[in-house]
């Protein structure tokens, strides 16, 4: 059962689509002519209550038309769920295959091998089935049919694992090639990394080199200007 039929939103009485119907002491009380001697007018009363029919009338039409409208919702939903539940088991068989790529083969080489044996089975017991409708005179060539079939068979099983071992060893070769990739493409990374970090650490000495060299031009830079300096105040102390 989908949520849309266990929501209480969804599963609510009928008759609360409809309004409640005013309270007594909601609205006046009708006022019916009397008779002279004390009774009530009868055609007043029956247009009064024809009046209440054409009403109650009116609500059932109202109220049918109301449940109408939920049940095609709540189907709505239903076959809203259900084509989620569709997508989400879609979704989720999709996953599964995508996760496991090397099961679909594998299924089918059991597949193959079961029908095989199944195919094999078959032919035994119909020559087993034949060699006992056959009389006395007749089991040599029963037995020649039974050794036949278990011949086939046999032949069948051979061919059959034949066949489920080269799928077998091409599953191996490529698993062993998927791993041989791999291992290359991690060799090949580890060598780049490699590679790089001594790039970097020549990159890193080449820039501590030049601001060593930056450094030591600027001493020699500020050891002139002292020396210029130095050679203005002797010189001025000289006059």
């Amino acid at each position: 059962m989908t949520e849309a039929n266990t929501n209480p939103r969804h599963t609510a009485p009928a008759a609360q689509l409809v309004a409640a119907p005013e309270p007594d002491g909601a609205r006046p009380r009708p006022q019916i002519p009397t008779t002279a001697f004390g009774g009530y007018d009868r055609a007043s009363v029956d247009a009064l209550l024809a009046g209440y029919e054409e009403r109650a009338a009116g609500l059932r039409r109202s109220l049918a038309g109301q449940i109408g409208a939920a049940d095609a919702m709540r189907a709505t939903i239903t076959q809203l769920q259900t084509q989620l539940d569709a997508a989400v088991s879609e979704r989720d068989r999709l996953r599964h295959r995508a996760a496991n790529p090397l099961e679909g083969v594998g299924r089918a080489a059991q597949e193959f091998y079961n029908s095989a044996r199944a195919q094999a089975d078959e032919l035994l017991a119909k020559a087993r089935t034949q060699s006992a409708s056959i009389v006395d005179g007749g089991k040599a060539e029963a037995k020649r049919l039974i050794e036949q079939a278990r011949s086939d068979a046999e032949a069948i099983g051979r061919d059959a694992s034949a066949r489920l071992d080269e799928r077998s060893k091409a599953l191996d070769a490529d698993r062993a090639k998927m791993e041989a990739d791999r291992a290359a493409a991690l060799k090949d990374v580890e060598a780049r990394r490699e590679e790089a970090k001594r790039e970097a650490t020549g990159r890193i000495a080449a820039a501590e080199a030049r601001e060593r060299r930056a450094a030591d031009a600027a001493d020699q830079i500020r050891e002139r200007l002292r020396a210029a300096i130095r050679a203005l105040d002797d010189a001025d102390a000289g006059r």
